[in-house]
Order: C-alpha cells, then sequence, then structure tokens
C-alpha cells in the first residue's frame, strides 16, 4: 500500500469512526475531507462526500467546492467542471463573494466552449 493509499484508509476509517460516535461533521470536516480526496486524485470520493453533505442539510460554499473542480479541470473533464460550476451557482441564495462573481465568469466562459 503506497503512502496515498494510506492516508485514504486513515481517513475512510477516521470518517466511519466518528460516524460510529454518532459525532456529526461541520462543514470544515468536509472541507478538509473532499480537499484530501482531491490532492489524492479521487474526485469521485469528494463527490460523494458533498452529495452527502446535502443529505445531511449542510450548506455547501466555495471552499467545498474549489478542490473539485481543480481536481476536474486537472484531469481535463471540463464539461463536468462546468456542470459542477453551474451547480454551485444554481443552489447558491447568498451574496457573491468576489472569487465566487470570478467562479461565475469562468463558468460563462467555460459554457461558450461547449455549447
Amino acid at each position: 500500500m503506497d503512502g496515498l493509499d494510506q492516508e485514504s484508509s486513515s481517513m475512510q476509517r477516521l470518517w466511519l469512526e466518528m460516524k460510529k460516535r454518532n459525532v456529526k461533521p461541520s462543514i470544515v470536516t468536509y472541507d478538509t475531507l473532499v480537499g484530501g480526496y482531491c490532492q489524492m486524485r479521487r474526485v469521485e470520493r469528494a463527490i460523494e462526500l458533498v452529495d452527502e453533505m446535502k443529505r445531511e442539510g449542510i450548506r455547501s460554499n466555495a471552499i467545498v467546492y474549489n478542490p473539485i473542480i481543480d481536481a476536474l479541470a486537472e484531469a481535463g473533464r471540463f464539461k463536468e467542471v462546468l456542470g459542477m460550476m453551474e451547480h454551485f451557482f444554481c443552489v447558491r441564495q447568498a451574496p457573491l463573494s468576489p472569487p465566487t462573481i470570478l467562479m461565475y465568469g469562468i463558468t460563462v466562459r467555460l459554457k461558450t466552449l461547449f455549447y
């Protein structure tokens, strides 16, 4: 087992232990795990966590989405990047911050490439 597999395994064990002890994860918990999985190029697992976060009623933010968007873009999965960014803006209700406005501009430009 290489270092990344060990880290992934450790993260999974910690996650299961938290659930076993009924420790409710916060946005920070999800952000940390999503970022870790994306660094290990396990973007599908990161997306699963975001889906779980939604089911738990925890609102996502740009800090959670950015590592996924970066990992998808690095893998050349640009249509998925666009879908992820569009989803982020569709579910968002709070005022947009300057970095979020920048992301929106990128989304609009990406759309012109694919549609």
